[in-house]
């Protein structure tokens, strides 16, 4: 009689541990908080990359929302470079050519304050660096 009452008391014990455990788990879980943004909160990239710098800032490149004035190669789409805090999305000045946005670009990060990007129109590419600190974009002559 007693062996029954200690199978039973432990049988109960085993279900009220793994109920306890499972219920705290769910409880401490750190579940992800996603939000979307779109043009409405000033997200205007279309079809791009992103790059997370030392200072906190999500760099956002690549298509924009907005269709280019010419279309070049079947690139209906000018490229830019934002900036994202956070809170709000700022619009990096990008170098114009013969007074077109680039129809292409790629961004690397060389060290903690720079980063270096090629920008490519119809038939020219340059090499910059952009001081991520003061956004301006300096051209390496090669």
């Amino acid at each position: 009689m007693n062996s029954k009452i200690i199978k039973i008391a432990f049988f109960i014990l085993t279900v009220l541990l793994f109920t306890v455990s499972t219920v705290a788990q769910n409880l401490s879980e750190n579940k992800p908080d996603f939000k979307i943004y779109s043009k409405k909160e000033g997200c205007l990239i279309f079809d791009g990359n992103l790059l997370y710098d030392d200072d906190g800032y999500l760099w956002l490149f690549g298509k924009t929302l907005e269709l280019a004035d010419v279309i070049v190669d079947g690139n209906e789409r000018e490229q830019i470079i934002q900036r994202f805090d956070g809170n709000q999305f700022y619009t990096v000045p990008i170098p114009k050519y013969q007074n077109n946005y680039p129809l292409e670009l790629d961004l690397k990060k060389v060290d903690t304050d720079t980063y270096i990007t090629v920008l490519s129109w119809e038939k020219t590419k340059k090499l910059y660096t952009i001081n991520t600190k003061t956004l301006v974009f300096t051209e390496i002559i090669w």
